[in-house]
C-alpha cells in the first residue's frame, strides 16, 4: 500500500551548496516534492536514480531533468527509516532491493 505521508527532506538544487526544507510524499506516479513551502512538483520515477550504493537512510535520491545537465542534478535526501520501504513498495526499480527473504538470507550467512 502507498502512503500519501509527507517525509521532511532536504533539497539541493544542484546548482549551489544551500540547503532547503523539503516535504516529499509517495505517489503512484513518482515523487510529490515541496521545496520551502512552495506548491509540490512531480518528479517521476523514470528521472530518479540512487545517488549512493546505500539504501539505508539518510537516502540520497537525484532528479534528472530531461535535457539538463546529468552532472548537476537536484538531490533529495530522506532521513526517515520508513521512507526506502515505501519508495520501494511504489517504484521498486529506483532502489532495486532483493526481496526480503533474500535479506534475511543474506544477513544470516554474514552472521555467521
Amino acid at each position: 500500500m502507498i502512503t500519501s505521508r509527507n517525509f521532511p527532506a532536504s533539497y539541493f538544487d544542484g546548482k549551489s551548496a544551500r540547503k532547503f526544507a523539503a516535504n516529499v510524499a509517495v505517489s503512484r506516479q513518482g515523487l510529490l516534492v515541496s521545496i520551502s513551502g512552495a506548491e509540490a512538483r512531480l518528479w517521476p520515477y523514470g528521472s530518479l536514480r540512487l545517488a549512493q550504493g546505500d539504501q539505508n537512510p539518510p537516502l540520497h535520491l537525484e532528479h534528472l531533468v530531461a535535457g539538463g545537465d546529468e552532472t548537476c542534478p537536484e538531490i533529495l535526501v530522506v532521513d526517515h527509516p520508513d521512507f526506502p520501504m515505501i519508495l520501494q513498495e511504489a517504484a521498486p526499480s529506483v532502489l532495486k532491493l532483493p526481496p526480503r527473504s533474500a535479506i534475511g538470507r543474506i544477513t544470516r550467512l554474514l552472521t555467521l
